[in-house]
């Protein structure tokens, strides 16, 4: 599947728009901005951009940006965080991608003063200015931050900065180049990843990179026999009149540069000092970095050299294998080298994995540029901050009212401890001292009250059960039920039925002569009640003085 990509060429060191190119597919079109306001451009072009993807679904799957007004350069990094090495070069305002040491001696505040030399780099010191990346792993920033974790927390002891240990920095004006996301992300189009044009041929042309690996995969029916690890040099002729390399390790941009051509008019070829200039150019890289490329590739135009003294592509490979020994180097010829480079990543990109968050592989600060989606992010975190923050305010409204009524349940049980209080004591008092004399009326009524003599004599419950059911026992076989019965300590009850009266009248004084018993019973009338004769008899313990 094709992916449509998008080619931005600058000049005047990236802040003037030359040309905009989409490419993929069967699109193939230029946009060349009129002249005018170099700020007016950017809006100029994401017109033309979106003009020609209205038609076509899809956004922008690739931004490429050329390297004007950019530089790659060595430095020795203060230590194992990418990051902090960003920092640094900002902060000298590109001073130490000059050569100057990245440890500082002596006064700092003079080290981080501009110099004159300021209009050789991008100004990285200005916000919004250019970008700049560090070619490292992002896994090294993560392991980083993790060991000074540590040492914050006396696991582990802070390393010193390795002294022979070298980096590569990517410095590029990209002011142009955020205008034009800013107004695509405006038009509605999305773009999938951002990268340079030493990111566009590390990633082509290195046949160890993804897409080398994937297209010898199909050629030998998917089958993978070995893959090289060589560091692989691509050279690619600007028609724009410059020489653009880089470093390439399965895909990852390792070091990078251009050399502007000695020779006239815009289609001009290296000569030979240009090939000993890329050729020094490479040994002090390779000095720096402790390794250089074991395989060269040259992409180059067809078009015929301008001068007597340029080299044909073929004379220009032959020259550069000379001076760099020990190398294989192959010459590709194109009508179109960059073009070819855009097309190849538009035709196969979708199919190979490009990490938007590794320096090596895109521009990361571009590609990570804040859009729509986090502008509707940061709306909808403020919306829901905003519904949390009325949600506590009524939460907090109710608890100020809660706490009023029970201010209001306090004030009133005061006054009423007061209205208690002085039914007691004449003498006004409050706080501790109205609890302490409290107390003391407390203690004298306490004096006051005459104690109980003693507790009422326990009656002898279970004694006139057994008595009762020892009596109850002898009649049943007669005939008589009991209905009911119960004895407290304060009295007792009885509901009983007999057969007729005569035997009413042997119970009655079974029980007057009973046995055993202490309480007093005494009979109501009898009632009829059916064949049998009922009997209600109630009973009274004796005073304890008659006991």
């Amino acid at each position: 599947m094709s992916e449509r990509a998008c080619y931005i060429q600058r000049s005047d060191l990236g802040d003037r728009l030359e040309s905009v190119r989409l490419v993929g597919g069967m699109l193939d079109e230029s946009w060349t901005p009129p002249e005018g306001d170099a700020f007016e451009h950017a809006s100029g072009a994401a017109d033309w951009i979106a003009d020609v993807l209205s038609d076509r679904s899809g956004g922008l799957g690739l931004l490429c940006v050329d390297t004007c007004g950019g530089v790659c350069a060595w430095l020795r990094p203060p230590g194992d965080d990418p990051g902090v090495t960003e920092t640094l070069i900002r902060r000298s305002d590109g001073r130490v991608l000059l050569g100057a040491d990245a440890a500082p001696e002596g006064d700092e505040d003079d080290f981080f003063q501009p110099t004159s030399e300021k209009s050789l780099l991008p100004d990285v010191s200005t916000p919004g200015g250019a970008g700049v990346q560090v070619l490292a792993d992002p896994a090294a920033k993560r392991q980083a931050s993790f060991r000074e974790r540590l040492t914050r927390k006396g696991k582990g002891e802070a390393q010193p900065a390795d002294p022979s240990r070298r980096v590569a920095a990517i410095a590029l004006r990209d002011a142009q180049v955020r205008l034009i996301l800013d107004d695509l992300d405006r038009r509605g189009i999305e773009v999938g990843s951002v990268i340079s044009l030493w990111h566009a041929l590390a990633e082509a042309w290195d046949p160890a990179g993804p897409l080398g690996v994937r297209k010898k995969a199909e050629e030998d029916n998917g089958a993978v026999v070995a893959e090289s690890s060589v560091m692989t040099a691509i050279v690619l002729i600007d028609p724009a009149g410059r020489l653009v390399w880089v470093w390439s390790e399965k895909g990852d941009t390792v070091a990078a540069g251009s050399v502007r051509l000695g020779g006239p008019g815009p289609q001009a070829m290296p000569e030979a000092s240009d090939t000993s200039r890329l050729v020094a150019d490479w040994l002090s890289w390779s000095v720096q970095l402790g390794r250089g490329p074991g395989r060269v590739l040259v992409i180059v135009h067809e078009e015929e050299p301008a001068s007597a003294s340029a080299l044909s592509p073929a004379a220009f490979g032959s020259a550069l294998g000379q001076r760099w020994t020990g190398t294989s180097v192959d010459v590709a010829v194109f009508k179109d080298p960059i073009g070819e480079t855009v097309r190849r990543l538009a035709d196969r990109r979708a199919e190979i994995t490009s990490p938007a968050n590794d320096p090596r592989r895109s521009l990361v600060e571009l590609a990570n540029r804040p859009g729509r989606a986090h502008r509707r992010l940061y709306l909808w975190a403020g919306a829901a901050m905003g519904a949390l923050a009325v949600a506590l305010g009524l939460y907090a409204q109710k608890l100020n009212s809660a706490s009023a009524d029970h201010r209001r349940i306090a004030s009133e049980h005061r006054r009423q401890s007061m209205e208690v209080y002085r039914e007691h004591l004449a003498e006004p008092a409050s706080g501790a001292l109205a609890v302490m004399r409290l107390r003391e009326q407390v203690e004298q009524a306490r004096r006051r009250v005459t104690a109980p003599s003693g507790l009422p004599p326990t009656m002898p419950v279970m004694a006139e059960f057994d008595a009762l059911a020892l009596l109850l026992g002898m009649y049943g076989p007669e005939g008589l039920e009991v209905r009911n019965i119960q004895i407290t300590q304060i009295g007792g009850s009885m509901t009983v039925l007999v057969n007729d009266l005569p035997m009413f009248d042997e119970f009655r004084q079974a029980m007057r002569g009973m046995g055993g018993s202490t309480m007093n019973w005494s009979f109501a009338t009898p009632t009829q009640q059916g064949e049998k004769v009922s009997l209600s008899i109630t009973g009274r313990w004796p005073e304890a003085g008659s006991q």
